[in-house]
């Protein structure tokens, strides 16, 4: 995401309906069936290859649909079946360029290819309509001229085929009973007591369903209409007012080091969302032990139909495994946890106001070799990702810069001195066995990330080896030296408190250099 680039910011506003008679529920489901099957049969249909052709332009597909009436058949509106249609292809152009960045990262890490067939790839990448053409096993003329053999070129199509169908992945399906309506088929009205009422379009031409709202927000825009066990949502996608990078009139570059007892922590030595922790460890405590019962009926369950005792099994499946109110506990749980990194974000960009942020790139993917098993199992709950995206989206829109930096032993090198050790902390405390430098881990992580910012010599990929044996050789070398904007203070930490632990410290170093 370019944080640079100023562009216009959308989020999600949700309105309520929970007044309503089964009547008109049969038909919203009605309708939302109907999308559901239509979005099934065309992802079945364009899902993998057959999409290709028409990515560049839908609209083609459309025209040939109305043409030859084959848009009668699904029936669907004109305008329900259209919005369906462009909602099917812009998840197919989502995925299409997704994976296709997949394959020209692995044709870049290709050692026997070389750089003039690395180029010839990626120019046939840029086109739809070559890509088709390659795996359909069709000639193909590309704009520019290659000194490769033909034979040669035999083997980059198959080879760029075999990658594709490879990264490819299964064809998408639609499971949610849901479907997106535009200003031409809903009204809002207020009746005399100040209440809005919707009125949506049903599958039978000139037929609308009225519905009651909890609130009195205007609505307009295209909206998702959501139908779940007690209520239905009407989702409403809102521009947000964002500043400009150039509007930000603070001059203060913080770094933060995100955590799971504290969810940010500044170099300013500030936290924000201290009750976090807890509340994952509870979320992913309650998850364990639930599950846990579940797999325990589970097993009756297979041992009942084992027995042939298919009554008993299908009691328990039905009273017991059931999957609505189970999902419907968990994603309150979760929306719980997402407010709270929602009120601290917007607490540190409130207090900070920084002009620039710098965080770690965290895009690692297990831990089974570093961390035990409960670790492990709040790490899964830890929504890495949520937040990574909430501070990329309050930046854009507090019109701050963001910086992402390498986060290799950030959490054990001592801003100080340079020493970097795993055993210099422990847990929330940090201690350089070094020069005896106490504090706070958290922090201590956030000033490293903070100096890595104008580090040229770590790159955001370098090797974490590689990173490594440079901060060793600086220490050896003696080469630590605290850039101009990293102001190191702890108040923590006197000389008098430094001369008590003299003895520790060279105990400790000892230890250290002798293993």
């Amino acid at each position: 995401m370019n944080m640079n680039k100023h562009t216009n910011l959308k989020k999600a506003v949700k309105h309520y309906s929970f007044d309503y008679t089964k009547s008109k529920e049969k038909k919203l489901m009605a309708v939302a069936l109907k999308y559901k099957a239509f979005r099934n049969e065309i992802f079945n249909k364009y899902g993998s290859l057959e999409c290709l052709p028409y990515l560049s332009y839908p609209r083609k597909l459309r025209n040939q649909w109305i043409t030859d009436g084959s848009c009668k058949k699904y029936g669907l509106q004109s305008k329900q079946w259209q919005i369906a249609l462009e909602e099917v292809f812009y998840v197919l152009t989502a995925r299409t360029e997704q994976w296709k960045k997949i394959v020209k990262r692995d044709i870049k890490k290709n050692k026997k290819l070389s750089d003039e067939e690395k180029h010839y790839l990626f120019s046939i990448l840029c086109s739809y309509n070559l890509i088709y053409d390659i795996c359909k096993n069709r000639e193909i003329r590309v704009f520019k001229d290659f000194q490769i053999a033909s034979k040669r070129k035999i083997y980059l199509h198959r080879y760029l085929h075999t990658l594709i169908r490879t990264k490819m992945g299964p064809k998408p399906k639609s499971h949610s009973l849901s479907f997106s309506i535009n200003t031409d088929m809903y009204n809002i009205k207020q009746d005399k007591k100040g209440k809005n009422w919707i009125a949506i379009t049903t599958l039978t031409f000139r037929k609308m369903i009225h519905i009651s709202l909890t609130d009195n927000k205007p609505i307009k825009g295209q909206l998702i209409i959501k139908i779940l066990k007690n209520h239905i949502e009407i989702i409403e996608t809102q521009e947000v007012p964002c500043k400009r990078l150039q509007d930000n009139t603070s001059d203060k570059i913080i770094a933060i080091d995100k955590g799971l007892t504290n969810l940010i922590n500044a170099s300013t030595n500030t936290k924000y969302g201290q009750g976090f922790g807890k509340s994952l460890s509870e979320f992913s405590d309650r998850r364990t032990d639930k599950n846990s019962t579940r797999n325990k009926l589970r097993e009756i369950y297979n041992v009942h139909l084992i027995n042939h005792r298919f009554k008993k099994a299908a009691n328990i499946l039905k009273y017991n495994l059931g999957k609505i109110k189970y999902n419907h506990i968990k994603n309150t749980e979760r929306k719980e946890l997402e407010q709270q990194i929602n009120a601290a974000l917007n607490q540190f960009f409130k207090f900070e106001n920084p002009h620039e942020l710098v965080v770690e790139k965290l895009d690692f993917q297990s831990w089974t070799k570093k961390l035990n098993r409960n670790q492990r199992r709040h790490f899964s709950a830890w929504l890495k990702g949520y937040l990574q995206e909430r501070i990329e989206f309050k930046c854009q829109q507090n019109g701050v810069l963001l910086a992402e930096i390498n986060s290799a032993y950030t959490s054990q090198l001592c801003p100080f001195c340079g020493f970097v050790h795993s055993d210099n902390r422990r847990g929330a405390n940090f201690h350089c066995l070094n020069c005896g430098r106490e504090g706070d881990a958290d922090y201590f992580a956030s000033l490293n990330i903070l100096s890595r910012l104008t580090d040229s010599d770590i790159g955001l990929f370098t090797p974490y080896r590689e990173v490594k044996k440079i901060l060793m050789e600086r220490f050896e070398a003696g080469r630590i030296c605290e850039p101009q904007r990293l102001r190191l203070s702890n108040p923590e930490t006197s000389d008098v408190d430094l001369n008590k632990s003299a003895t520790r410290r060279a105990n400790n170093l000892v230890d250290v250099i002798g293993r």
